[in-house]
Formats: C-alpha cells, structure tokens, sequence
C-alpha cells in the first residue's frame, strides 16, 4: 500500500475515519431535490443563455502549458493502487486497494536533479499565494471520503509538508471545490506560506473496486469572472432557489451546488473560477420546479507549446562527426549489465541485471571527440517500468551521464546527479551538461573534449531504502546536440495545444519578463511555424518567447534552449543536416522559403534524409513551389493522385503545363524515385516558362555522358550554362577521360533530396 508509509499518516487516516463520521468535515454536495409546496410554483432561467466567457487562470495550463485535461497519460502520474488507466479525454482506472492515489503534480526533491522542460515541482514552484483553490471533475462508481497532500522539494521524499481536512465525493460525476486554504479538522500545515512543488489526491480512502473517473482538474486562484444568473419565478418570494452547474443540459443532472438564494432576489452572481474549458449549463430547482439555462461556453484560453528552438532542435552529433544516430545498439562501444528485451524503431527495451546498467556511445575513442564548447544537451525519450516486487514505488532516483577523457575511460568518470524518473510514463529527457549538478570531484563539461560517453539508467529502487529493481526500461530518440544556430534565418515551430487565436512571436537576451522586441505578430495558431529573418540581427544568444492570444485569454511561454544567432555557420533547422553537411546551406534556403519542412519527428524534430532518393511526387511540389508556378488543378489525369491526395495539386499544376508528364498505363507512380536526367528537364522547362530561360544546345556537349542530341541533352546544358550543376570530375570506376577529360554527369542515376535542393537554390534564387 502506497500511503500511508509512517505512523504520522496512519494517526492522520484513523483521525479522517473518525471525522467521516461526524458533521464537522468539508462536503462538497450536490444538494437535495425538494417535495414542491405548490404545483403552481413556477421557475424560469433568463440568463445566462449562450453566453462566452473567458477561461480562469489555471496553474497547469498557464504556467506548465500542458492542461490536466486527461488528453495525455501524463495529465495525473500514478503508482499501482489501481489499474492502468485508459486517458481518451477522460482518465479512468479502478482501486485495487483501499488506499489509492494520484499525483497532480509530481514532487521532485534537492539532492535529484530536475532535467530542462520536465514539467515538475523543481521546475515550476506552485505559487500558493496565487493558486489556492482546486477544482476537478469526477466520477466514481461508490461515494467516499479523500485527502489532499502537498510537499516542498526540500522535504524528505515521503513527508508531506500540509495536508487539507477531510473531503467527502458522492457517486457519480460531481464538480469539487476544494480550498487549499480552509484548514479545518485533522488539517495540518499552511498552504500559502510554503513553496509547494508536490500535491498528491488521495481518493478513496478505505473504498477498494472503486471505478474513477477525471475530466479535468485545474489549480486555480479563489477568483474569477462573474456570471449573472437571473430567473423569474411563480411562487413565495423567500422560497429558496438552487442553483446547480452541469455539463449537462439534461433536467435533475446538477453536478455542483453553487448557490442558494431567495426566489425573489431574482438574480444571483457566481464566481466562476477555476471550470475548464466547455459548455456548461445551469439548473435552477424551486419546490421541485425546474430550469435549465441556455448553453454558458467557457473559453479555451490559447495554449502552445514551443518545439524549436528547443534543446532538441540543435546540431547532433552522431550525424555531423560520425553519420550516424545513436538509436541502435550497433551504436554502442560498450554496454554493461544489461539484459536486453526488445529492439523496435522507436526504442530499446532491456532491464539491468544489477543495480548499475549502463551503455557508452564513446569508449574511449579518440577518433571521435566531442566538442564540448559546440555540444551541450543530451536529449532522449526514456521510460521506466515500476518494480514488480514494489509496484506502488512512484519514481527512481537512478538515471544519470558520466563521461570523461582518459586512457582509462571510468577511472575518475565524472557522474552527474542521478535524475528523478517518474515510474511507468515516458519522459523527453534533456541535460543541459554544462550546467548539470554534479556528483562531488566531477569535471565539468565544458573543461575538456570528451572521448567516453556514458549512461546509466537506473539505480536499484533506493528511494526508500529498497534496492529492488525497475523491470525494464526503455530509451529512444537520443541525441547529444548543440546549441540551435540562426544564420539567414531560422524556422520558430509550436505546436497547438488547446483554443485558436493568433501567436505574436519576440525575443530578448535573458529569458526574464517578456518585454523583449516583437519578431512577427497574428499568426494563426494553427499555422505552428513562422521563419525569423536573422540576417541583420547581431551575432549573440537570444530568447525566443510566444504570446498566443484571442478575444477572451492570452498565454505565453519561452523556448526551452537559447538560440544562438552566428553568421559564420549555417542555420540548424535539421537535426541530420549538420553544418559540414555539402548541401547544408542549399536545403536550409529552400526551407526558410517554405519550399520544403522534412520529416516531423516523434520527439518534435524534424529530419531532412539529404542521402535518400527524391522521389516524383516530392519533385512536383518543390518545384512547384521554388519556382512560384501559381497552382491549378483542373482534374484528375493519373488513376494513382486522386484529389485530396499528398501531391495531387503540384502534380496536375506540372501536367497541366506539359512540364510532367505519367506512363501509358494512366499512372504518375509518386512514389517512385527521379533520375538526374528527369529532374533537369523538369527544371529547365520551369525555367523556360517562369523565368524565361532559352534551352541550350551546344555543338559540344559539356559531359562525356550526355552527347548531344540524347533525349535529355538541351536541358542538362541548360542547367550547366546557368552554373546549376557541374557534374563529377571523370577517372571514377567506368568513367573514364577522355582527351578534354570532360566531367561526367550521370543522367540515370537516382536524384537524392540534398542534390535536388542545390539544383532547384541555384536555379530559383
């Protein structure tokens, strides 16, 4: 059982026991239905009636921006009091104890490090002066009794600094106030006077086989906008009126009591603080007479998330220094104590045979050191599956880095502080390693240039003394990167969490305040990436921050990593496109002009693939779009590019101008890779039409492998003439020089994405 763990909590669970059964205790009920004294009696809602309000502040969507409304499994952290939870917009799971809890906000503490983004307690403080009322949404299947738990960071990991009196739930799906503030009996400490950086829902208490269900649950300050409430009525003027608030429209399905008041005040103010996002309604009961409002919308406040610049967003090393990625177990010098389970494209699954795991990207290889000043965050998704033998254990503190430069790599390994990693959900890890606590005689990592890279994955499961370990664990999406660079420009990408509205992007130099200089305003939220021109901004780092907006809330939010604006090297806008790329500065042109995004990835980065074939659909877009050909699409030609299709608009819009064309069999094959060949006709005719190009036909060819007169000779000496391509210098296997040793150009070999971005930059800039 996960609470309680000491003999203050069990005295603090009988004492609840005993004040369940008397009249002094915090019940949040929905009220009772009434026997009419009169059939005559009559109410009638007037307002509100469809009716907008604005969204309360709310501490995990304003300031975490990630809203606890049960869209992500991560919304309430778990241990295994109950059953794996489904979370689909609503997170349900069952108690298989009588004791079970869940976390709002998960604590970390002083002596484990806090990684850069994790949503934590560390992280984020709890303003309690700010924050003091919490409101939820929830369902269960039989009435109980809960508790409500807050912690510091500097507090023992199991000892809660306060608690709030007893709770009482009713079966079904209720609306709850619960004021952090209220003291009351067996309440124990003073919310707005600590720095609270856990809370912890104990519910139920003492009710196994219970089904729960949340919503939403929101940390919000005591006061928000007013709503009028107003009604008129048939009746004796002091016969009281209740007023109940629902997300339903259904008569008798009042969810909260929010007021009782004399039928002839007419009119009531609520306080809406702290109810979500949605469509409410109220009920008003008189003497068994009923009413139901028109729709009350509450807004939902803009909320983004900013992905680049991001400490993911960087150069990688593995691609730039050894062309490669780290997400293999080929790509380990070394492993240690570990049983491996499972190897998928997103993942490696193994579980430490020992208390001391480990894996080593670099074991002492001095073919490969890294730049310590240029590489700083080392980014990784990684999951941690509970202990078996202690399945209620909520977290390990046991991840951590070591590296080091010696002949003998783990003499003096320099060992970060472990990580706090929360058991069974998966976290987007990132040490910022330059600023990264280290166990005591560490090195920094800015001393040096580093030949061993190592990780750790887990500890025993010492938290509470207990060296039982994890089952498994997972790790994926690992990259060691640098700083985000900005050249010309940069690509400045979000991701829409919630609502609508317009983003209005600045920046400034230290992170603090949000006064910097505006960068672009009104850009639909929807749109989820803007280019910043860099090209007259100073050299130096900067901040990014996002304000996103609409008629009724506002949000906003820094990037998590600096972005360093350097003119000597190019833009990092793909993660496998470092800057010693040879197509580096080609793809990020046709990028900062939209022409092309790559591949979004799982950890919200995104990859170019520069080495891989170009194939004819992608071809038909960029071109489309380097060239500016205006768009059309006037039917179907080709059985395989239906409308609606990828690239059904730029392949009519090509077809259509008789710069394309498909196979006899009526297909255009979008699929299939471009020859070198190909891809020179199709952008010398777009050349001829958008830029009035006059095709070339030289006496003598220009390549040994396209003589003159060949099906694509005019256009690659077209491309040639405009200093396009220049083709591969000959005494290669088979390409042999002849006596003007004239280069080669290879007109049958596939296209690859990098060399099509340099063809369609020198052509179109």
């Amino acid at each position: 059982m996960f609470v309680p763990r000491n003999l203050a909590h069990l005295l603090l669970s009988v004492l609840l026991l005993v004040i369940a059964g008397s009249s002094a205790h915090q019940a949040l009920a929905q009220g009772s239905v009434q026997t009419p004294a009169s059939p005559n009696d009559t109410i009638s809602l007037t307002s509100p009636n469809n009716v907008t309000i604005a969204e309360s502040d709310d501490y995990a969507t304003q300031v975490l921006g990630n809203p606890a409304d049960m869209n992500d499994r991560d919304d309430l952290d778990f241990p295994a009091e109950y059953t794996y939870p489904t979370v689909d917009g609503l997170w349900s799971a069952t108690t298989l104890t009588g004791h079970a809890s869940v976390w709002i906000q998960h604590q970390s503490y002083d002596i484990v490090y806090s990684y850069v983004g994790e949503r934590d307690g560390v992280n984020h403080t709890i303003d309690t002066r700010r924050f003091t009322h919490l409101r939820f949404r929830m369902y269960a299947s039989q009435a109980g009794s809960a508790v409500l738990y807050w912690y510091t960071a500097h507090a023992p990991v199991y000892a809660p600094a306060g608690n709030t009196s007893f709770i009482t739930y009713q079966a079904g799906w209720h609306i709850y106030d619960v004021d952090m503030t209220a003291g009351g009996p067996a309440s124990t400490g003073d919310w707005t006077a600590q720095n609270v950086s856990g809370l912890r829902f104990d519910a139920p208490l003492n009710v196994s086989n219970n089904d729960i269900k949340y919503d939403w649950v929101r940390l919000t300050p005591p006061t928000s906008q007013a709503v009028n409430i107003s009604w008129t009525y048939q009746g004796g003027t002091s016969t009281p009126v209740q007023l109940f608030l629902s997300t339903s429209a259904a008569s008798g399905s009042g969810e909260q009591l929010i007021g009782t008041v004399p039928a002839g005040t007419g009119t009531f103010t609520w306080n809406s603080t702290g109810i979500a996002p949605g469509t409410y309604y109220i009920h008003a009961l008189m003497n068994g007479a009923r009413s139901t409002s028109g729709p009350l919308h509450v807004n939902a406040s803009p909320v983004l998330d900013i992905d680049a610049p991001s400490p993911r967003t960087g150069e990688d090393f593995g691609y730039a220094r050894m062309n490669r990625d780290w997400n293999s177990r080929s790509a380990y010098q070394l492993e240690g104590n570990i049983q491996w389970q499972a190897e998928t494209p997103e993942y490696l699954q193994g579980r430490g045979t020992n208390g001391d795991p480990s894996v080593a990207w670099l074991y002492y290889d001095t073919a490969h050191p890294i730049d310590s000043a240029r590489y700083r965050y080392m980014n990784m998704r990684f999951y941690l599956q509970a202990p078996s033998a202690r399945p209620s254990s909520p977290w390990n503190a046991g991840p951590r880095m070591g590296w080091n430069d010696r002949v003998n790599p783990f003499a003096s390994l320099t060992q970060t502080r472990h990580i706090l990693a929360m058991y069974n959900r998966w976290m987007q890890v990132a040490w910022d390693l330059p600023n990264t606590p280290l166990e005591p005689g560490g090195r920094l990592w800015n001393s040096s240039n580093w030949n061993t890279l190592r990780f750790d994955q887990n500890e025993g499961d010492d938290a509470s003394g207990d060296a039982t370990l994890p089952d498994f664990f997972r790790m994926g999406q690992v990259k060691l990167t640098s700083a985000p660079i900005a050249h010309q420009g940069t690509i400045i990408r979000w991701r829409a969490i919630q609502g609508g509205g317009v983003v209005d992007l600045y920046y400034d130099m230290d992170r603090s305040g949000y006064n910097g200089t505006l960068i672009q305003a009104g850009i639909p939220l929807a749109a989820g990436a803007a280019t910043w021109n860099t090209a007259q901004i100073p050299g130096g780092q900067y901040w990014v921050y996002a304000v996103a907006r609409d008629s009724y809330n506002s949000f906003r939010q820094y990037a998590l990593a600096p972005l360093l604006v350097d003119h000597a090297q190019q833009s990092t806008l793909f993660t496998d496109v470092p800057n010693n790329n040879t197509f580096a500065s080609d793809i990020t042109s046709m990028a900062l002009r939209g022409v092309t995004a790559g591949y979004y990835q799982p950890d919200n980065t995104y990859m170019f693939r520069p080495g891989a074939s170009a194939t004819r659909g992608q071809i038909t877009k960029m071109v489309v779009l380097a060239f500016g050909i205006p768009e059309s699409a006037g039917g179907q030609r080709f059985s395989d590019v239906p409308p609606g299709s990828t690239f059904y608009t730029y392949v009519e819009t090509l077809a259509g101008r008789g710069i394309i064309s498909g196979y006899q069999d009526g297909t255009f094959r979008p699929n299939t890779s471009v020859t070198r060949g190909q891809l020179s006709k199709i952008i010398a005719l777009s050349g001829q039409q958008m830029r009035n190009w006059t095709l070339s036909n030289p006496n003598s060819p220009t390549f040994a492998d396209v003589p003159a007169g060949s099906t694509f000779y005019q256009h690659v000496e077209t491309l040639s003439a405009r200093g396009v391509i220049s083709g591969y210098q000959c005494g290669g296997p088979g390409e042999l020089c002849d006596g003007q040793a004239r280069p080669y150009f290879r007109p049958g070999a596939n296209v690859t994405r990098g060399q099509l971005s340099k063809m369609l930059t020198r052509s179109t800039e």
